[in-house]
C-alpha cells in the first residue's frame, strides 16, 4: 500500500484541542489577543506564515497564532513546554510512525556528503557530554561516527550532520506548497538512521536564517534593557538560558523552538524528556545566530501512578 502524501497520517494524534481566542488568551495569561496569521501588525514573523490563507477567522489552536512581542513569544513557548513536560494536559501532537522507507516511497533522496567538521563546530562540541570527541578538525573523519548528509523531497530539504548524542542542522527548507512530513518528523528519521533516538542529547541549529527567529533574538532578546548589550556586541560569547526563565520560554516560542519541541513530541513519550537549557551564540564574522538545545531525560518513577496518561497507555510517569 502506498503511503499517503500528507505527514498527518504518520502522526498519532493525541487529544484534540479546540480553543476560542479568549480561552487561548486566558491560557497564555495574556492581557490581549495574538495577531492572527496574515495580520498587518508589524512584528517578528515568518514570510511564509504571512502568505497562508486567512479566510477563516475562527482560531482552533494556539499554532494558528503568531507572536509579535516578547510576552507573546514567552506565552507560546510556555504552552508548548507544558505539552512536552506534562502528559496530563491536552496536546495536538503525538508520536510519529514515519520511517526512512516511507520517505523513499514518497520520492525522497538521501545523499551522504564528505564528512567534514570545521574548527568552530568542533569547538562547540568539545566539553559536551557526548561519548566521542570529534578529533582533529584538520583531519579526515573516517575513523569517527559523524555523518554529513542531505535529504530532499516533496519541496523540502534537510542538510546537516549527526554524531553520537548530537545532531546539527545546517540548512532546512520547506516550501509553502510542500506535502512532505514536518521538519520535526524528518529530523527524527535522519538521526534514527544512524543512532538510537533515545541517545540524542544536543541539537544545534547553525546560522539560523528563519526570519522570525532571527528577528526575535536580535530585536527582542538581545536588548540593552535585558542584557545591557546588543546582539552585535561581544561576538563569540555563549549565552545560556536556564529552564523556565522568561528568555528560555520565549525562545521555545519561536519557529526554531517549535521544531525542537515537536521533535521531542513525535519521538518520545510525553513527560520523559525536557529541554534543560538553551544556548545562543555567533561568531564575529557571522551576524546570523546559532542555537543549541540540550535535551534531558527524566527517569521513570519506580512507583507507577494511575494518572490519566498512564490509563491511556503513555507508558508510565516520569520524575526528576
Amino acid at each position: 500500500m502506498n503511503p499517503p502524501e500528507s505527514s498527518d497520517s504518520w502522526v498519532v494524534k493525541d487529544k484534540e484541542v479546540n480553543l476560542s481566542e479568549q480561552e487561548i488568551v486566558a491560557l497564555y495569561n495574556l492581557t490581549g489577543p495574538f495577531s492572527p496569521i496574515g495580520s498587518e501588525r508589524p512584528g517578528c514573523f515568518n514570510e511564509q506564515e504571512q502568505e497562508r490563507d486567512t479566510q477563516s477567522k475562527r482560531i482552533t489552536t494556539p499554532e494558528e497564532l503568531i507572536p509579535t512581542t516578547f510576552e507573546e513569544f514567552q506565552a507560546a513557548g510556555a504552552l508548548r513546554q507544558t505539552w512536552v513536560e506534562n502528559s496530563s494536559v491536552p496536546c495536538p501532537i503525538g508520536h510519529s510512525e514515519l520511517t526512512v522507507q516511507h520517505l523513499l516511497d514518497l520520492g525522497w533522496s538521501i545523499q551522504d556528503r564528505e564528512p567534514y567538521l570545521n574548527w568552530f563546530e568542533v569547538d562547540q562540541i568539545r566539553g559536551l557530554d557526548v561519548p566521542q570527541d570529534p578529533g582533529d578538525p584538520t583531519g579526515r573523519l573516517e575513523d569517527f561516527d559523524y555523518r554529513y548528509e542531505e535529504w530532499s523531497g516533496q519541496g523540502t530539504r534537510w542538510i546537516g550532520w549527526t554524531g553520537p548524542g548530537l545532531l546539527v542542522i545546517s540548512d532546512m527548507e520547506r516550501g509553502l506548497d510542500s506535502t512532505s512530513p514536518s521538519i520535526a518528523e524528518v529530523t527524527k528519521i535522519v538521526y534514527g538512521r544512524a543512532f538510537d533516538i533515545d541517545g540524542l542529547k544536543h541539537l544545534f541549529f547553525q546560522n539560523v536564517v528563519n526570519r522570525q527567529t532571527q528577528a526575535f533574538i536580535k530585536r527582542l532578546l538581545y536588548t540593552t534593557e535585558r542584557l545591557e548589550y546588543t546582539w552585535f556586541d561581544h561576538p563569540g560569547d555563549r549565552r545560556v538560558w536556564k529552564r523556565n526563565s522568561p528568555e528560555y520560554q520565549a525562545l521555545l516560542g519561536t519557529r526554531i523552538g517549535k521544531i525542537v519541541l515537536y521533535l521531542i513530541l513525535v519521538s518520545y513519550p510525553r513527560g520523559s524528556r525536557r529541554i534543560a537549557r538553551i544556548v545562543t551564540y555567533h561568531l564575529a564574522d557571522m551576524i546570523t545566530p546559532s542555537i543549541r538545545f540540550d535535551i534531558e531525560t527524566l527517569r521513570r518513577s519506580s512507583r507507577r501512578r494511575r494518572c490519566l496518561s498512564y490509563l491511556q497507555g503513555c507508558g508510565g510517569c516520569y520524575v526528576l
